[in-house]
């Protein structure tokens, strides 16, 4: 009896001290453990943080990417933005997917064009997982410079117009000026003065430089005031001159059916009919007088090297599309009186333009300066938002994170 008690004993003993050991061992085990599984929730909310702070990012980055096709490709339409007071276009998008369907998260972007619409500024902040509970929020800058045929008229030094002047809009993609309702984005902007007499019209936006205010009310039917800055039109570059005096076509231009093989001075007179095949000419100076034509029967650039451009008579003449026809010019005179409209683009940022007569221009003009009388019109082709000057590209000029 006494030694089965013994044994009772020794047995509760050993069970009690591997018990006690088993804690010990569990005590050990988390005294180890908790530093380890500290760390991995650590980790584990880094990585989170990281990953929604890196999501925010990509988030606001989709919105900026979507404000730049809307200047780029939409003609700054921002279809389904809101418009603020001072002309800032807004949009707010809730749980933006990606294109597999992934939700990302949320974005505000907020774009602010310059007066005279020669550049963009795009704000866009991404929030994940969402605005409301944001762990991870970001905000990009980008600003936007756009070089393109956007307006009626682009001019320097000053615009003047009077008798029967007037500007006004239309898009060649929906068919000749004649076959649809004319529009109000005939827009107008200098760094210069803006003179305005007679019946002159402007069928859109008009914008005088820094310190040329309208006196009254200017017969505008959009927005007038003056640019908050002056704006800057890029030079041709001679290298591009050059290039285009080294390979162009003029070889393959004809005088009444006849090749031509006049060299780089072209004067046309009389009934002469000069015809120029699709392709890229070089001249230092062109003059129409009489009944002579220019007749453009293919997409067709003109440059013209430090010489002046003279049409009259029955002018250049392109049944296209403006964007068939871009005449760039280093000269510093211009003048359009022909009977025969002009359909084209002109850049020439050192030269006066001047339109008379009947003369009616499709198309739009950047210029040193501009001079309109009689009943000279210039009807703006909304199709040429899509066209640059060759030598210059719409760009993003800085794309960088903010802190807010």
């Amino acid at each position: 009896m006494i030694f089965m008690n013994m044994a009772y004993t020794t047995h509760k003993r050993r069970r009690g001290f591997a018990l006690i050991t088993s804690m010990l061992v569990v005590c050990v085990f988390i005294v180890l453990a908790l530093p380890y599984v500290a760390r991995l929730v650590t980790e584990y909310w880094l990585i989170s943080k990281i990953y929604n702070s890196t999501s925010a990012l990509y988030v606001a980055e989709a919105g900026a990417d979507r404000a730049l096709w809307e200047i780029r490709y939409n003609q700054c339409e921002f279809d389904g933005w809101t418009t603020e007071p001072g002309g800032d276009k807004i949009i707010s998008v809730n749980s933006f997917q990606t294109s597999d369907g992934k939700t990302m998260g949320d974005y505000d972007v907020r774009v602010s064009i310059s007066m005279d619409g020669m550049s963009a500024v795009v704000t866009a902040t991404g929030y994940t997982p969402n605005r409301t509970d944001p762990d991870g929020k970001r905000t990009v800058k980008v600003r936007y410079s756009r070089h393109n045929f956007g307006k009626a008229v682009v001019a320097l030094g000053g615009i003047t117009m009077s008798g029967q002047a007037k500007t006004d809009s239309y898009d060649s993609n929906l068919g000749p000026y004649g076959s649809q309702p004319h529009t109000q984005e005939g827009d107008i902007i200098t760094n210069g003065s803006i003179s305005m007499s007679g019946q002159a019209y402007i069928n859109g936006d008009a914008h005088p430089g820094p310190g040329h205010p309208f006196s009254g009310t200017p017969p505008v039917s959009g927005s007038y005031g003056t640019l908050q800055a002056p704006f800057t039109v890029d030079p041709i570059p001679a290298s591009t001159l050059s290039e285009a005096q080294s390979n162009n076509n003029n070889d393959n231009i004809l005088l009444d059916g006849q090749l031509w093989g006049g060299g780089y001075s072209l004067s046309a007179s009389g009934q002469q009919v000069f015809t120029f095949p699709g392709g890229t000419y070089y001249f230092t100076s062109i003059s129409t007088s009489g009944q002579a034509q220019i007749n453009i029967t293919g997409p067709s650039t003109i440059y013209v090297d430090g010489g002046n451009v003279s049409i009259s008579g029955q002018g250049i003449v392109n049944g296209a599309r403006p964007r068939d026809l871009l005449l760039y010019s280093s000269g510093s005179s211009i003048s359009l009186s022909g009977q025969a409209a002009f359909t084209g683009a002109v850049y020439a940022p050192n030269a006066n333009v001047t339109l008379s007569g009947q003369e009616n221009v499709y198309g739009s003009i950047i210029c040193g300066s501009n001079s309109d009388s009689g009943q000279a019109k210039i009807h703006f082709d909304l199709d040429l938002l899509n066209v640059q000057p060759v030598f210059a590209n719409s760009r993003v000029t800085s794309w960088q994170e903010i802190e807010e």
